[in-house]
């Protein structure tokens, strides 16, 4: 109800300043004062709760919508948030937990339409047990449920902190995927760790085919981009009896996977 609320108060705010003096003017004074008010407002809204895979509110979350600038809101103790009216657009929608939390960082775009009202739920995920980057020559690791990638140590960076030594994710329950838009149908997602952790050389990447996916069928692997507020292709990735493999695929960066199964096949 007080999100309602909220809502109605905000849209309230954003109406056109109205002069409702109606004193007679006896001053023989012309008001030559013709500025137009050209603030027409933002015009979109994105509210939400944060919870946790057993449904418990979380409390101290940021949540930040970045184009050029990022706004950020917090999670109050009912894991509910609310930013101000926002310019229609497309945000890349990120979400942080406590540090203290082992959770992991969802980012994904989200699109905000002119007086569009956009209700955000999300559901965090913790990451699964790390795993130690291979020092001397590359070697492949899991570093999520079915996601293998080939690095090794001192091959990612993270900007503005130490280089990682580890590595994990997590694969994501598709009640709790957040809000994606493909030319297909999402069959995978998972959000891996560090949180845009970047590598160099790219890492070759493979999955295992845990969904009895088709032998033969192409399924495309996207991740997601901060700055682009968009996903990004991974590769073309054909399916067996038990992996999927496009052996040209590289993996630039440590965040959101979605694996999709194209509209046109």
């Amino acid at each position: 109800m007080w999100r309602f609320l909220f809502v109605i108060a905000l849209l309230s705010c954003n109406g056109d300043d109205t002069d409702t003096d109606t004193d007679a003017d006896t001053d023989t004074d012309t008001d030559t004062d013709t500025d137009t008010d050209t603030d027409t407002g933002p015009t979109g809204l994105v509210f939400g709760t944060v919870t946790d895979t057993d449904s418990a509110p979380l409390e101290g979350v940021h949540v930040n919508l970045c184009l050029l600038t990022c706004r950020d809101a917090e999670t109050d103790a009912s894991g509910d948030y609310a930013f101000a009216p926002l310019p229609a657009a497309t945000y890349s929608f990120h979400v942080i937990g406590p540090s203290e939390a082992n959770l992991a960082q969802p980012l994904v775009p989200l699109s905000i339409e002119e007086d569009g009202m956009h209700e955000v739920d999300v559901v965090m995920v913790a990451l699964g047990t790390p795993v130690p980057l291979p020092s001397g020559s590359a070697a492949e690791v899991e570093i999520a449920p079915g996601v293998f990638i080939t690095t090794k140590l001192g091959d990612l960076t993270v900007e503005l902190d130490d280089d990682p030594t580890e590595v994990s994710g997590a694969v994501v329950n598709p009640d709790d995927w957040l809000p994606v838009t493909f030319d297909g149908t999402v069959v995978a997602m998972w959000y891996l760790d560090p949180f845009e952790a970047n590598a160099d050389p790219t890492m070759p990447i493979r999955l295992s085919n845990d969904w009895s996916l088709t032998p033969g069928g192409t399924y495309e692997l996207w991740r997601s981009d901060y700055w682009d507020q968009a996903f990004v292709k991974v590769g073309d990735f054909v399916a067996s009896e038990s992996e999927l493999v496009d052996s040209t695929a590289r993996l630039e960066q440590l965040t959101t996977l979605a694996l999709v199964e194209p509209s046109d096949r």
